[in-house]
């Protein structure tokens, strides 16, 4: 019988690693494209298991945690927050929310 070993698996190409760390490293270092469409693959599919079970998605059945949404927008630049609000400085050129 083998022994189980603690481990991680990157989100997008399912490599396994010994700490999370590593797991989040090698998920970080696929192509901006390679992680929008696991993003909107993650929101398509929690809506659908929403409806079927008649539910609400939550931010909780989704791995879009704080931490996830900084370090997405700490590499990728979608917005920003100045001292008049929120810029959308990538998805709406200049517009504030």
């Amino acid at each position: 019988m083998r022994e189980y070993k603690e481990h991680y698996h990157c989100f997008l190409c399912g490599d396994r690693y010994p700490t999370k760390e590593k797991a989040d490293e090698c998920f970080w270092n696929h192509s901006e494209l390679e992680i929008l469409r696991w993003i909107a693959f993650e929101l398509v599919s929690s809506r659908h298991f929403a409806e079927l079970n008649q539910s609400t998605p939550c931010a909780d059945e989704m791995s879009f945690t704080t931490e996830f949404l900084k370090e997405l927008n700490d590499r990728f630049k979608v917005a920003e927050i100045d001292e008049k609000g929120l810029v959308w400085s990538l998805a709406i050129k200049g517009k504030r929310v």
